[in-house]
């Protein structure tokens, strides 16, 4: 029995995400809008290795699914975005959760006098 695998996707639509496959599996076909045409329409993403060196003499591949008409070098630069945002979003996440809590369960002093929950508070001085 083959298991799935957790693969990312990068191009069309599904830009980002990730899917569950078989590991047999080398294509994926995403039923998706396309730009100014709201029908649903097929976009095929292929399975294709990445490389990276990452310290000099230090080539890793990892197999993702890419947009049927992405180049690899243009894959590479969208692997390298999708990552740094991710790591951005924990490292944020990380560090705020490690300061002090400003604002807990609810926002006070609305104008109605009800309590609500609380949305995002960028700064506050």
């Amino acid at each position: 029995m083959d298991r799935d695998q957790i693969m990312l996707l990068l191009g069309g639509p599904a830009h980002g995400q990730e899917r569950d496959i078989p590991n047999d599996q080398n294509e994926l076909v995403v039923m998706a809008p396309s730009r100014g045409n709201p029908v649903p329409t097929p976009f095929k993403y292929i399975r294709r290795g990445i490389q990276a060196e990452t310290r000099p003499g230090m080539v890793f591949e990892r197999e993702i699914l890419v947009e049927q008409g992405m180049p690899v070098e243009i894959a590479t630069q969208a692997l390298s975005a999708v990552l740094l945002e991710r790591f951005a979003h924990e490292l944020v996440r990380q560090f705020m959760e490690g300061g002090e809590i400003v604002l807990g369960k609810r926002e006070f002093g609305t104008s109605d006098g009800e309590d609500r929950p609380n949305g995002l508070v960028i700064a506050k001085r």
